[in-house]
Formats: structure tokens, sequence, C-alpha cells
């Protein structure tokens, strides 16, 4: 049964429940003329990179470096899935990075991300 707040109107639990994976997308605008070779829309947001190195960590946190990182490592592992999450699951395909982010670790964060989406695509192609 639905359980209505006392106005009559639906929770906000169960009206996030009801909702479609396009509404959960981020909306798009047209970029390019659909025969162009470029993308021919753009998310009107992008996904900050910086967070997905040690941009932000204490000196006492910082054991990843250009020279150490791997995609093994628990940290590089959560920030890849949550890059997948917004491009597969959001329809966010902006991914702002920048060299000064972790020194370079943001960028290679980003590398392992679009190496597991391209992989992924490459294997779905063969089905």
């Amino acid at each position: 049964t639905r359980e209505q707040n006392g106005k009559g109107a639906m929770s906000s639990m169960e009206s996030t429940c009801h909702t479609t994976d396009e509404d959960q997308k981020v909306p798009q605008r047209q970029y390019a003329p659909a025969d162009s070779r470029l993308p021919t829309k753009t998310p009107l947001l992008g996904l900050g990179c910086s967070s997905f190195s040690t941009f932000f960590s204490s000196p006492e946190e910082e054991s990843l470096t250009v020279d150490t990182i791997s995609k093994d490592h628990i940290a590089v592992q959560g920030w890849v899935e949550t890059i997948r999450h917004a491009v597969l699951n959001r329809g966010i395909n902006l991914l702002d990075t920048a060299p000064w982010y972790g020194h370079g670790i943001s960028e290679i964060t980003v590398g392992y991300a679009l190496d597991t989406l391209l992989t992924d695509d490459d294997e779905h192609d063969d089905d």
C-alpha cells in the first residue's frame, strides 16, 4: 500500500523509488550538428575530479604518488567506481581533471576509469 504523509502526498522515499533511469540522467544540451564527428550533446554539468586524488589529503595520509598508484588500491577502486557511475548512470561525459589535482593522481585515476569503460564496451561489442 502507498504510505502517504498527512497532506496526502507520496513520501519522498516512495517518489524516489518510482523514478526511471532517464529521470536520473543529467540534462544535456545540443553541442554540435548531428552529422559532426564531435559529440552531439554535452551534459549541463560535469564531474570535478580533484577529489579522485590525494589533492585534499593531509601529508600523513598521502600514500599515493604517480609512481605508486595502482588499480588495486582501495581508494583508486572507489574513485573509478564513482566515475563509472557518473558516466553510465547519470550520463556525465565531461570530466574535469588537471595535472595539479594530486600531482597527476586524478589524471591517472580518470584514465583507469576510462580504460574500464572502454574495455566494458569492447566486451559488449563482441556479444
